[in-house]
């Protein structure tokens, strides 16, 4: 038989996936460090409640806060797919937003007038150290909430509505319409309970 030719050949390396989801030590660790007076904190705080990506959070402004409904209302061109996406707000969120002010809820003295991604990214980094745990980043957040809603038996669908992500699907595209909101307020509430419950398991 002939020599393979192949056989010193170095097969390429899979690419590494970025995602990471934080463990539920890893939750309550983030969670009891932040304080509720700080920007950074805050916005830590609501991405880890919402799913919502980072930019939908750091550059909330009062204006997309309905307090009448007690809705986060972000318009197309605030989103990433350029769909309205609607977040119901639970007590906690409430309470984490905080009482109606005018202009940005998280100012910073940046030349766009609120607190920035970058702004959370190095916040998040002196944490990890301080914290002793790998390195976060603010989209991972994102993956967290989605992991851990499955986990707690938030169906895909509900899921999609929670994070506005867009269906692909010929129902999604052209035919359903219908807004999930029930179901959102239902999982965000479920979601809640267990960041709860998440939280008292360390005391």
């Amino acid at each position: 038989l002939s020599q393979n030719p192949c056989k010193d050949v170095e097969l390429p390396s899979m690419p590494q996936s970025n995602k990471r989801m934080l463990s539920q030590v890893e939750i309550r660790k983030i969670w009891n460090h932040a304080k509720q007076d700080i920007c950074v904190d805050r916005i830590i705080k609501l991405l880890i409640l919402t799913g919502c990506r980072i930019s939908e959070i750091t550059e909330l402004h009062t204006d997309e806060i309905d307090w009448g409904a007690g809705d986060i209302v972000l318009q197309p061109d605030r989103t990433k797919n350029n769909r309205l996406h609607v977040v119901p707000l639970t007590t906690r969120m409430k309470h984490i937003i905080g009482p109606n002010i005018n202009g940005y809820l998280f100012p910073a003295r940046s030349e766009l007038g609120h607190t920035t991604t970058s702004g959370v990214r190095i916040a998040l980094s002196k944490y990890c150290k301080k914290l002793a745990i790998p390195h976060i980043s603010p989209n991972d957040f994102r993956d967290t909430f989605i992991s851990h809603t499955a986990r707690i038996g938030i169906i895909r669908e509900h899921r999609d509505r929670l994070t506005n992500h867009a269906d692909p699907s010929v129902d999604g595209k052209n035919y359903n319409a219908y807004e999930y909101y029930q179901e959102k307020v239902d999982g965000l509430l479920k979601w809640d309970a267990e960041i709860t419950r998440i939280l008292n398991e360390g005391n």
